[in-house]
């Protein structure tokens, strides 16, 4: 890393000499200097991005890698050193130069607090903190706008939010969104599953920190690493705080949130969650997610199989129409042949079919006529099966109105 450092160094030094000279030996033409390439330049401060967040990882391992982490802090601090020099000012935007300064002096006080027993939070904030001033940097060296493109693919900032385009500002839904001034907005679902916590959802632009928030009495099993969908670095701020640092918009071009941890201790609990969102300027907002609500367990299929079964019902109801009883017991054979049609034969030889549901609910229905020439009735048995047992409002209607209603309970004798 140094024998790179001092050969680059001796280039830049011959390079500054011979455009010293040139100057003397050639007057100036009055023509503006060409663009620089910046390209050298996106790649050292992807490459001290690339650092940051290595020693974000590392300090988020258990235990946290301390000096490792302060090793890939010095490797980022002297890339951005080496490029305020070789890029002095007015060659580099304002923005630039005073977000690369930042980065660098933030990565001097992490690599002292490291040294420091108790310091972790505070060196993570400062982490924190300085990949974001280094994203704003990356994101403003982007290629010169192009005419005719939108907000959020125009190489400017827009909304003077210090951020540049798609990759980084929140107000950007993609590259075609044509302003960068647009809220960040966050649709999450947050579902319980055992001990299993499951926070789902996207946003509607790209976000740089998720902090996570236990309930009141709940614990997070710190010692069972989350499971995160494009994140950079997670880890737990204490038993009741997930903290997880996202890609950018590269990384994440759907805006996706896909977090997956454990309880301490029994099942996760019901109660509501809160959840912050960072974006890259800094900016946050809070989200209480409410348990999604279970969806009904899956009824299995239901059958009778395919020979009839003997059912004996107690019908016990109020005697309305003239020569009905107010309760009997009658034996029928019941059928439902794998079909989903529920049919009922009664003693007398009366059918009356209907449609049987997977849980064993069934609705079946007939209508018929006295043989003597009195006046036609229907019957209807609405119910569910259960086991070998089955409950039913049994209805026995005439053609002039004439009702009677009945509650039955079947055994079914298999």
């Amino acid at each position: 890393m140094v024998s790179r450092i001092l050969l680059r160094r001796y280039v830049t030094v011959a390079a500054a000499l011979a455009t010293a000279v040139l100057a003397i030996l050639v007057p100036a033409a009055g023509t503006a200097a060409p663009e620089f390439d910046r390209a050298p330049l996106v790649r050292e401060l992807n490459a001290a991005i690339a650092d940051e967040e290595r020693a974000l990882q590392l300090l988020a391992k258990s235990p946290p890698r301390r000096e490792t982490a302060r090793l890939a802090l010095d490797r980022s601090r002297m890339r951005l050193h080496e490029i305020l020099e070789d890029y002095p000012p007015p060659s580099l935007p304002g923005l630039v130069v005073g977000s690369v300064a930042d980065a660098r002096n933030f990565d001097e006080s992490v690599m002292k607090d490291l040294a420091t027993p108790g310091s972790l939070a505070k060196a993570r904030k400062k982490i924190e903190y300085a990949l974001r001033r280094k994203h704003q940097a990356s994101g403003s060296l982007l290629p010169p706008p192009s005419t005719g493109g939108s907000q959020c693919s125009d190489g400017r900032d827009n909304d003077g939010d210090r951020l540049v385009d798609a990759r980084y500002d929140a107000g950007c839904t993609n590259a075609r969104d044509g302003s960068e001034g647009s809220p960040l907005t966050c649709s999450l679902e947050y579902a319980p599953r055992g001990s299993l916590y499951v926070v789902q959802g996207t946003c509607s632009g790209v976000f740089f920190k998720v902090e996570i928030s236990a309930p009141q009495g709940a614990e997070f099993n710190t010692k069972q690493p989350p499971v995160v969908v494009q994140d950079r670095a997670c880890w737990f701020a204490d038993a009741r705080t997930l903290d997880c640092v996202m890609g950018d918009g590269d990384a994440n071009p759907g805006h996706v949130l896909d977090i997956r941890w454990r309880e301490q201790s029994g099942p996760a609990t019901t109660m509501p969650l809160k959840v912050w969102i960072t974006d890259f300027s800094g900016r946050r907002q809070r989200a209480t997610l409410e348990q999604k609500p279970s969806p009904p367990p899956a009824e299995t299929p239901f059958s009778l199989g395919k020979e009839p079964v003997a059912a004996v019902g107690t019908f016990n109801g109020q005697d309305v129409c003239p020569g009905i009883a107010t309760s009997f017991t009658q034996t029928s054979e019941w059928l439902a042949p794998g079909t989903g049609t529920l049919t009922i034969t009664d003693a007398t030889g009366r059918k009356v079919s209907g449609p049987i549901k997977p849980g064993g609910s069934f609705d079946v229905r007939g209508v018929f006529a006295f043989r003597s020439g009195g006046e036609s009735f229907s019957e209807s048995y609405v119910g569910k099966i259960t086991g070998n047992t089955a409950t039913a409002t049994y209805k026995y209607t005439t053609a002039s109105g004439c009702l009677s209603t009945y509650a039955v309970s079947f055994v079914l004798k298999r």
